[in-house]
């Protein structure tokens, strides 16, 4: 019986050639990448923030253990 192997994708990426279209090409592509990846990180660093922030009020002293007033 003859081995099956599953199809899989390189991760090399061949260099682009030196035209002035392709390197205009890959260095906007860079330069979004870079922007995307910047407001992720951004975005992820707020959302720590406001749960850090939550979570101090929420865990105050006194919050959890005082019974309701009337």
């Amino acid at each position: 019986m003859t081995p099956y192997y599953y199809w899989y994708y390189s991760t090399y990426i061949p260099p682009y050639f030196m035209d002035p279209f392709s390197l205009f090409y890959a260095w906007t592509a860079f330069w979004m990448q870079w922007i995307y990846m910047t407001y992720y990180i951004e975005s992820f660093k707020l959302m720590l923030d406001s749960w850090r922030k939550f979570m101090e009020s929420y865990l105050k002293p006194g919050i959890l253990a005082t019974a309701p007033s009337k």
